[in-house]
């Protein structure tokens, strides 16, 4: 049975939270703020062999040792302050914090989703800080001062 191909039942469930908000400070100045975490589990139940003729064969030993199931997080913020200061001008800070890559929470031991996502802030995360600046600049203007 060594090298033979082989099949998994296995359970699949995908969970997708997202809070957003707009808050308005004034007509011109405003803070967007969207924050999701997506959970994904798998856990398998029973493995096959599968034979030549490509059916399913019950294995004696239903579950191969290693571990097979899954638990798979992504969680990102994104913050964007905007003010239009004048018209056509605008600042825009923006802030964004992401789950470090290749981190990893043990679906064995934080099986519910809170459970989860609490492990998931335990976690190192990476962080951008963006300052954007648009002036507009009118020649016209300037030129009439002259």
């Amino acid at each position: 049975m060594n090298g033979d191909p082989i099949a998994g039942k296995r359970d699949v469930t995908n969970f997708t939270t997202l809070l957003t908000g707009t808050f308005n400070f004034t007509p011109r100045q405003n803070l967007i703020l969207r924050a999701r975490h997506y959970w994904s589990k798998v856990l398998y139940n029973k493995f096959y062999t599968i034979d030549a003729n490509g059916n399913f064969v019950n294995r004696p030993d239903p579950v191969p040792p290693g571990g097979n199931d899954e638990n798979f997080n992504l969680f990102n913020v994104d913050a964007f302050f905007t003010w239009d200061f004048r018209l056509g001008s605008r600042l825009i800070v923006g802030y964004k914090n992401w789950l470090g890559e290749n981190e990893y929470v043990d679906g064995t031991v934080n099986k519910k989703y809170f459970n989860n996502l609490s492990e998931v802030f335990n976690v190192r995360h990476g962080n951008e800080l963006t300052v954007r600046f648009i002036y507009f600049l009118d020649y016209n203007q300037l030129r009439k001062k002259r």
